[in-house]
């Protein structure tokens, strides 16, 4: 397939502000940590479990007689980094003709692109963050064994497999609690969840708790509706942030403290960097490389709700 480069009426100049029709929120690539690793594959957690408590019952003279030893095991959990790439151009006669403009202009109006070459680069490297936030939930785990398969780091829904609460219905206190009580009873930290929810999951949210019994508004409104941005549970308090790539019927319980996005840069160069590739003609072309996965932790610090139903009438741009 030829490569498409920005040409003069393939990539038209125009006047006015400019809005981005696909505005592409990525929350999660925003405010994870960074790791940097110079190996395809990399530790996510080394865990082990130490015994039962019970209660000893141990005489004096048993005492005196050493007990059977034992030992406690260990086990690694891996995940993998993924290329991630883009290419863009811009032919020398679309440089040469920034100046003209198409649709309706005023006399002193200029293009509302100056440099076609960094707004093109710009907008790919906008994609290859969505690709990523789009990764980090949904990537399915492959190792590759050789040069011609592709690496695929595993996401947060594959990788979260302990604390699972399948759902038959719209969502519940109830299976918010029990989401919670996963979490706690595996050994992981409920102070620290937030719950991811896709737009019509929140609007399920709310509606929910506002008809709820027992439920109660504040006494002081200066604004009409209702919002629910904290739920406080059997466990804890805990936030909820609206991402428009979980899907409509699961909810995501994460721990983002103790996860990060583990990049692997190129000697010399970095990690997502653009540059200038070999040139055939009149025009230039180069492509933008990086390579990153994540780092989720401990999987059973995390929970999902899967099979959520609802009740709202309204449809997503998917």
């Amino acid at each position: 397939m030829a490569d498409t480069l920005a040409t003069s009426f393939g990539v038209l100049n125009y006047s006015g502000l400019l809005f981005n029709r696909n505005n592409v929120r990525t929350p999660l690539v925003n405010a994870l940590s960074r790791k940097v690793t110079n190996h395809v594959e990399f530790t996510v957690s080394s865990e082990y479990a130490q015994g039962t408590p019970s209660i000893p019952n141990i005489s004096e003279m048993a005492s005196l007689t050493a007990p059977e030893a034992g030992i406690v095991t260990r086990k690694q959990d891996t995940n993998v980094t993924q290329i991630f790439q883009k290419a863009t151009g811009i032919s020398y006669a679309k440089i040469s003709n920034m100046g003209t403009l198409s649709g309706l202009n005023v006399a002193g109006q200029q293009s509302n692109v100056l440099n076609e070459l960094d707004f093109q680069v710009g907008v790919k490297m906008a994609e290859i963050g969505a690709d990523l936030e789009y990764t980090i939930l949904n990537g399915k785990f492959n190792k590759a064994t050789t040069d011609a398969q592709a690496n695929q780091t595993r996401g947060f829904i594959e990788a979260i497999k302990t604390n699972v609460v399948e759902a038959s219905g719209t969502i519940s206190h109830d299976l918010i609690n029990d989401a919670m009580q996963k979490v706690r009873e595996a050994g992981g930290d409920t102070s620290a969840l937030v719950m991811l929810v896709s737009p019509k999951q929140k609007r399920e949210i709310t509606k929910f708790y506002n008809t709820m019994n027992g439920f109660i508004l504040p006494a002081s409104r200066t604004v009409g509706g209702l919002a629910i941005d904290q739920i406080v549970t059997d466990f804890g308090t805990i936030g909820l942030m609206v991402h428009d790539m979980v899907k409509d019927d699961e909810i995501l319980f994460l721990n983002l403290s103790i996860c990060a996005i583990v990049e692997q840069p190129v000697a010399g160069k970095g990690n997502f960097f653009w540059e200038e590739l070999a040139r055939t003609g009149a025009g230039i072309k180069g492509h933008i490389f990086g390579q990153a996965g994540l780092d989720y932790g401990a999987e059973w610090y995390h929970a999902k709700i899967t099979g959520l139903t609802s009740t709202l009438n309204v449809s997503r741009k998917k």
